[in-house]
């Protein structure tokens, strides 16, 4: 299958896109399978909203420590002869 493109204007496209069915029901049918199988996923981890939580946690960790993370990940690059440079980033308002 491959992606066809248009010369035609953003708004000639929507208003075609508005009358195909076709599309529309492929669309719908899409979400419906997409939201089947994040509910089969939920179900077979169990407990979903821990697991959420439990990530969450996660990241705001990461978030506290990316400077310690950041050295950490750029010294192993180096032992393996990468080379990683950090940007300075000037202040927000400069």
């Amino acid at each position: 299958m491959t992606i066809k493109t248009s010369d035609e204007p953003f708004l000639t496209r929507l208003k075609e896109s508005e009358q195909d069915k076709f599309m529309q029901k492929a669309v719908a049918k899409a979400q419906d399978a997409q939201w089947d199988k994040r509910t089969a996923a939920r179900n077979e981890l169990g407990h979903w909203e821990q697991w959420r939580d439990l990530g969450e946690q996660i990241r705001q960790h990461v978030i506290r420590y990316l400077p310690d993370y950041l050295e950490e990940f750029a010294d192993n690059i180096e032992k393996r002869g990468g080379h990683v440079f950090f940007r300075q980033n000037r202040q927000r308002g400069q």
